[in-house]
């Protein structure tokens, strides 16, 4: 017990010592990841192919996240901006298979009885396959999905058995439908048809009962006022006192131990200086160097979600517009 209670000690004295990061003023930024089909943005009329039966629980979940200022053609895609083509497939990847077995019983009165379970087991392969077509039928893009579905069903009859498989297939058939159909739209929205694009972040400050933190929390708060001119363009990049701010960073990084959480400077402090960095320089309208500093601060650790978002977005509009 004694020994249990010294562990815990350990681990609360040893969490008290770890640097935290803290979060200073949230800044907004507005920017644009031009889309790869440039029609999306001017589309009037949206339409649907259904090339299948089971297609039509695919266009239903597609409909509600479209946009509300799109007139929606339900049944066919002539003469709209854009179309949706969607194919559904099914596969047999092990055949159904019966299997009887009977057991003996007795019921409350002594008098022996036979019960029969009859199971019916079999998995297939469920695809769906999304084509965004422009008014012309031109193919834009694709987005394929696979799903394998292990379905088995136990009855005291062979007609029940029946009944009850059947049921069971229609339903993981139409669930697997919908949850690919979501995957593959969301696919398609993000990489080819999303444009605008809002984010909330901020600076990073720390704190800890072991390390000073003073450098970097005196850079943060002071960035935060600078921020604020560069994004309303009072102010230039090329400032010397940004430059100054730069430097501190430039020297807590320096001092950045990668290899010891306990260090004053590890990897969670240089992530942070790494992305305050790169929101001075996102300030300052400079993608190239925000995403230079982002990526860096997202190979060294994890700290929150602006870093992913950012890294995508930049990376998109690199490849679309050469930055």
């Amino acid at each position: 017990m004694l020994k249990n209670i010294s562990c815990l000690f350990l681990f609360f004295l040893l969490a008290s010592c770890s640097s935290k990061l803290i979060k200073t003023k949230s800044f907004k930024f507005n920017y644009t990841v031009p889309p790869l089909i440039k029609m999306y943005a001017e589309a009037e009329s949206i339409g649907f192919n259904c090339l299948t039966k089971d297609a039509v629980w695919c266009r239903d979940k597609i409909r509600k996240h479209l946009s509300t200022e799109y007139e929606v053609n339900k049944f066919n895609s002539n003469g709209t901006d854009l179309s949706f083509r969607i194919s559904t497939f099914v596969n047999v990847v092990t055949p159904i298979k019966t299997d009887t077995k009977t057991s003996q019983k007795t019921d409350k009165d002594g008098n022996p009885y036979t019960v029969t379970t009859i199971t019916k087991k079999a998995k297939y392969r469920f695809s769906i396959r999304i084509e965004l077509v422009d008014q012309n039928g031109s193919l834009l893009r694709i987005s394929q999905k696979n799903s394998d579905k292990e379905i088995k069903e136990s009855a005291s009859s062979h007609d029940a058995a029946i009944r009850d498989f059947n049921r069971s297939y229609e339903k993981d058939k139409k669930k697997s439908y919908e949850s690919m159909t979501y995957t593959a739209y969301h696919e398609l929205e993000n990489e080819f048809l999303k444009e605008n694009r809002i984010i909330y972040t901020y600076p990073l400050a720390a704190k800890s009962k072991k390390h000073d933190y003073n450098d970097l929390n005196s850079a943060a708060n002071s960035q935060v006022e600078w921020m604020t001119l560069l994004i309303n363009k009072q102010e230039s990049i090329t400032n010397p006192t940004i430059k100054e701010l730069v430097d501190v960073y430039e020297e807590i990084l320096a001092e950045m131990n990668t290899h010891s959480s306990k260090a004053r400077v590890n990897k969670k402090i240089g992530a942070a200086c790494y992305h305050n960095l790169a929101l001075l320089y996102l300030s300052a309208n400079q993608r190239q160097k925000a995403l230079d500093y982002m990526i860096k601060s997202r190979e060294i650790k994890s700290i929150n979600s602006t870093q992913s978002t950012i890294i995508s977005d930049f990376n998109k509009i690199k490849n679309r517009t050469g930055f």
